[in-house]
């Protein structure tokens, strides 16, 4: 047994993972190298907690095709979904109610349209720098994405966040990341785009559900995340391990953490790889 491996035992393990670039493929959003494990995962009961730049309703259609029925987080951290029932009443109380009939929700930050009202005031300073997700439209995010027309339009529901594709020079783009943290917003920057939401992150988040999965378990959690991009870090930061999943199309982001795995393989492969060194499933 590794050194790794006596420390993971007799503790609840959850999987906190981003999708895209990391349990998808970056081009063709496939999962198909890790369908397997994750069926291993889930008759060990180990939960599988997405947590991504993607909006509830994008999760919903993932979660449907992979049979999750964990609670996730989207939007880079902006808000947790619990399905009801998985908890028990006492916790699920401590949750505010969404208009969904099946989840609750808690929040952590501004809506989408207090951000939109910003960046219509910086487009002149700013003029022909940047896109984004409303102003793209679904055609366009599907030229920015190669996701399907379907899949497009449910990545433009989003109720927190707005991803912003930076089109000037890389001094502009910092100059408006500071304009935007002066405006009270906090910028994550993904495989593609940057994500513009509230001071929230998928650190936060993940804190936050460990928080609730402790106060129903009698061992102690252990909990695990992996992400290839730059909003994963508070999120990688945050959990006890770590894997940095290797990006076809970014260098691996910088991070101090000390129980951290770079993989060596790309996507769904290299987060197979990340979970087996971790728990060593085979």
């Amino acid at each position: 047994m590794s050194s790794i491996n006596r420390q993971t035992a007799h503790r609840k393990a959850l999987i906190f993972t981003d999708l895209d670039g990391s349990l998808l493929d970056h081009f063709d959003y496939t999962t198909k190298p890790a369908d397997q494990l994750l069926n291993q995962l889930e008759h060990q009961n180990i939960p599988v907690i997405f947590c991504t730049s993607k909006t509830f309703s994008e999760v919903l259609q993932i979660r449907c095709q992979l049979n999750n029925l964990h609670p996730f987080i989207v939007e880079n951290g902006a808000a947790v979904f619990i399905p009801k029932g998985y908890f028990t009443e006492r916790i699920e109380q401590q949750f505010e109610l969404s208009h969904h009939p099946d989840f609750m929700q808690y929040s952590f930050c501004e809506d989408r349209h207090h951000w939109l009202k910003i960046l219509e005031t910086l487009k002149p300073k700013y003029a022909n720098q940047f896109t984004h997700f409303q102003e793209m439209g679904p055609k366009g995010i599907e030229r920015a994405t190669g996701l399907s027309p379907e899949n497009a339009l449910l990545a433009n529901n989003r109720q927190f966040s707005e991803p912003i594709k930076w089109l000037g020079d890389a001094n502009m783009k910092q100059s408006f990341i500071d304009i935007m943290r002066e405006n009270g917003a906090n910028i994550e920057e993904g495989g593609r785009f940057l994500h513009l939401i509230g001071h929230c992150s998928k650190g936060k988040a993940l804190s936050f559900l460990c928080e609730k999965y402790q106060k129903q378990q009698d061992e102690p959690i252990l909990s695990i995340a992996l992400g290839d991009g730059k909003n994963d870090i508070p999120m990688l930061n945050a959990a006890d391990y770590a894997v940095l999943i290797r990006s076809p199309v970014h260098p691996f982001p910088l991070t101090n953490k000390e129980k951290l795995i770079k993989t060596d393989h790309y996507g769904p492969y290299g987060w197979v790889e990340g979970i087996q060194k971790i728990l060593q499933i085979h």
